[in-house]
């Protein structure tokens, strides 16, 4: 992993601390597949458990850059979107989003544009 930072980076120790932070750091798919799957065992507290939920929460919007309501609400229709697609449809449309912060309408766009451009008979098709 370090081999790929540039020797000048190695001599830097805040460089290489951000570097190896950066390289460890969860995605944002990460973050929300951790925040839905999190469950309450008996060893925690309730409050335990909310702080644990919020923290994850916050890391999944802070990743996805999300600082206003109307970005909350698409994130989380663009993320019901993506729950709905077929696996195939979903990789297209995830490969198109890319890094990018693409709206639950683009994305939809996407999805019904490659959806249209499968073969009648293709199983894809609803």
């Amino acid at each position: 992993m370090i081999t790929r930072l540039p020797a000048g980076g190695l001599e830097n120790y805040t460089k290489l601390k951000e570097f190896i932070l950066a390289q460890h750091k969860l995605s944002s798919r990460d973050y929300r597949q951790r925040s839905s799957q999190a469950v309450r065992n008996s060893k925690k507290t309730n409050v335990a458990y909310v702080s644990c939920l919020s923290k994850l929460q916050d890391s999944w919007l802070r990743s996805k850059e999300v600082t206003t309501f109307d970005q909350l609400r698409d994130l989380h229709v663009l993320e019901k979107l993506h729950d709905t697609l077929h696996p195939v449809v979903l990789r297209h449309v995830l490969t198109v989003e890319g890094d990018k912060s693409v709206t639950a309408m683009r994305a939809a766009q996407v999805a019904d544009i490659f959806e249209r451009n499968l073969p009648s008979d293709s199983k894809l098709r609803y």
